[in-house]
């Protein structure tokens, strides 16, 4: 289940921070 969780916890990261980055 690594193999899911690991690269979803990214994109989940990633989101967070083009939503906080955002105006």
């Amino acid at each position: 289940m690594d193999h899911i969780v690991v690269p979803l916890a990214r994109f989940i990261l990633q989101f967070l921070r083009t939503f906080l980055c955002a105006p």
